[in-house]
């Protein structure tokens, strides 16, 4: 006999109400497997991301030139600096803005997205400013009173303009070399110059913090008991998404026990049938028998049936799968 003829016989017949649940549990168990898979991969590219952890030092400490060697020897840790941040006021013609300049490696930069301009020069006297679109918003001309949208954005030509920057009592003439992408308020500016301006305020010379780049979000946990054990405050920007790997680790456990009880039922349920079904399914062989078919061939029919239910319900699982994610995401 052809292939053809053995898929003919198998899938003739009317299907039984014990096939049918089968298919539905399998079909139930595939679809869970499905968003059980899509929950751990989904996990696995988050944890793959790179994140960037805080660190600072408990007032008996200080975090030194040392320090950051000390963290950029750790495991996975792709990137370290040391940063002097220096509140000021920032004045440019009418505007003003209130905003705390971050002095930072330049290396430490190379991945911004500039919408305006770029890197601060290596080498100058005079400071130069880089900041997000969110702190550039932030400037605002006093007199106005008008309540401005979210798309606000100030009329300075930026790389042109000369800016002020008060820092207690002292002023400093400065420039703006960028302006980047992104929604939170900060302004960088070369370390060397803020270590000239904490000079100018009286400070102490060492860093305010540090900023640790990891290699990706599921070595963070690691690396912040690691600098925490040297004695060091580290603060995890992404902490939150710890939480909600856990969550979604139980809810895909939950789906992979629905699974496997959805793959027992089914089969269960299949063999409990086709006992019950006995008599009936052993006419139907007589039949095949008393057509010339051998008893080999007629196991071969029936295992072929089973199997064929069983794609059926891993097609309709998969199915459902799609069509749930498709309608969530509208």
């Amino acid at each position: 006999m052809r292939i053809v003829d053995y898929l003919t016989l198998a899938s003739h017949g009317r299907l039984r109400s014990f096939e049918a649940a089968s298919i539905l549990f399998t079909a139930s168990a595939v679809t869970a497997l499905c968003f059980f898979g899509s929950i751990l991969t989904t996990i696995h590219s988050e944890k793959a991301k790179p994140c960037e952890l805080a660190v600072t030092a408990p007032n008996y400490m200080a975090i030194t030139e040392q320090s950051v060697q000390d963290f950029r020897a750790i495991t996975d840790v792709v990137n370290v600096t040391g940063i002097v941040e220096i509140p000021t006021t920032a004045v440019s013609g009418k505007y003003t803005a209130s905003l705390t300049l971050i002095g930072i490696n330049k290396e430490y930069l190379d991945d911004l997205v500039y919408t305006t301009g770029g890197l601060f020069p290596a080498s100058s006297a005079m400071p130069w400013i880089i900041m997000s679109e969110a702190s550039a918003q932030l400037f605002t001309d006093p007199k106005d009173k008008t309540k401005h949208g979210v798309d606000y954005m100030p009329d300075i030509g930026w790389l042109e303009a000369e800016f002020s920057l008060n820092m207690d009592g002292s002023t400093i003439s400065a420039r703006v070399s960028g302006l980047f992408e992104g929604d939170e308020p900060v302004a960088y500016i070369s370390q060397d110059i803020a270590k000239t301006l904490q000079q100018i305020r009286r400070h102490a010379d060492h860093y305010t913090g540090a900023r640790v780049r990891v290699a990706n979000m599921g070595a963070a946990e690691s690396i912040s008991e690691a600098i925490s054990s040297l004695g060091y405050e580290v603060t995890n920007q992404d902490s939150a998404q710890h939480e909600v790997w856990k969550s979604q680790t139980h809810e895909a456990v939950y789906l992979a026990a629905l699974a496997v009880a959805g793959f027992l039922c089914s089969f269960l349920l299949y063999l409990t049938g086709k006992a019950l079904t006995r008599e009936e399914d052993c006419r139907r062989d007589d039949v095949l028998r008393w057509a010339g078919m051998s008893d080999t061939a007629i196991q071969g029919i029936n295992i072929l049936r089973g199997i064929l239910l069983a794609l059926l319900g891993i097609a309709h699982g998969i199915a459902a799968h799609y069509i749930i994610t498709a309608f969530s995401t509208l």
